[in-house]
């Protein structure tokens, strides 16, 4: 498996000001992954999630789970017992699920279970692997996601579709949002040398239904889609903005894959691995996105500034 990382020249990164996950033309009918006012207490999943918005792809999001002691926290599960999220934002205690048949499933987070992961200069990543107390039951109808196939290199990744799932509200209707956006690059990022991520970037557009990270936001996932399946590919950690165009920055699991996999078969667990397939289909007019950063020159790593999403 072989990535090719770029650097940019020029990164800005601004405070945003919204209180949960922009998405360009939001409305709660389209974007709420919960039916307005049922979460957390008792959420009812969103029949009309990206309807008009994008097509072929399976929207089970059973596996993507919340802390009951704060809402903004999210957690994506690769195995039954194992869930990625961000470094900086770990989530604790009890986490809660809506299974697949709309029935809320409570679990616990082992406190003493998180693992670390480095890039390859031997940095700290912002991305770590917790686990569950105890594995999901099969009965639960939890599922737990796939990650891409550890032989893809960076040309299957660049201008792929990304689904984005990320925070909602801090008060009022409170569901989580989902929109969608496309890779852009690949990218090393390091803060003041001690701290590397290799991450995927994402730049907002003026499409409908793209998105833009905001604080809060560390630890949701993205998802690339092969052949209709849900595949976590990162976790959201950093915000930015690139020119004129608001960026989200999200560790990107595939490079991490050997570290990942030796942790989970450690616990006896068995990362499943999804082919290359094909994208979902976006129903509103698009602009090209890859053409927007193509003048862009990849060079030697430097260290730069970004505002980490807490």
């Amino acid at each position: 498996m072989r990535f090719t990382f770029s650097t940019f020249v020029v990164l800005a990164l601004t405070a945003l000001t919204s209180h949960a996950l922009v998405i360009n033309g939001y409305n709660a009918a389209q974007f709420n992954r919960f039916t307005t006012d049922s979460f957390p207490s008792a959420p009812v999943e969103n029949s009309n999630l990206l309807s008009g918005i994008v097509t072929g792809v399976n929207l089970d999001f059973s596996g993507v789970g919340w802390s009951t002691s704060d809402l903004r926290q999210g957690i994506t599960m690769i195995t039954p017992q194992h869930f990625i999220a961000a470094n900086h934002f770990r989530p604790s205690g009890q986490v809660d699920f809506l299974n697949q048949d709309g029935v809320l499933k409570s679990y616990t987070i082992d406190g003493s279970g998180y693992q670390t992961l480095t890039t390859s200069p031997g940095q700290t990543a912002d991305l770590v692997i917790g686990k569950l107390t105890t594995s999901i039951l099969g009965s639960d109808n939890i599922t737990f996601y796939p990650v891409p196939d550890s032989t893809l290199t960076t040309p299957d990744y660049i201008d792929r579709g990304v689904i984005v799932y990320g925070r909602g509200a801090t008060s009022g209707d409170r569901s989580p949002r989902v929109g969608y956006n496309h890779i852009e690059q690949l990218a090393l990022v390091s803060d003041t040398g001690t701290d590397e991520t290799l991450v995927a970037v994402t730049e907002q557009g003026n499409v409908t239904g793209e998105t833009q990270g905001q604080t809060g936001d560390s630890g949701s996932p993205s998802f690339v889609v092969f052949d209709g399946q849900l595949t976590a590919v990162g976790t959201h950690f950093a915000i930015g903005t690139i020119g004129d165009n608001p960026a989200t920055f999200d560790s990107f699991l595939p490079a991490y894959f050997s570290q990942i996999n030796s942790i989970v078969t450690g616990d006896g667990e068995t990362l499943t691995q999804q082919a290359l397939g094909a994208d979902f289909t976006v129903l509103v007019p698009e602009v090209s996105h890859f053409a927007a950063l193509s003048g862009l020159a990849a060079i030697a790593l430097i260290t730069i500034k970004r505002r980490r999403l807490l």
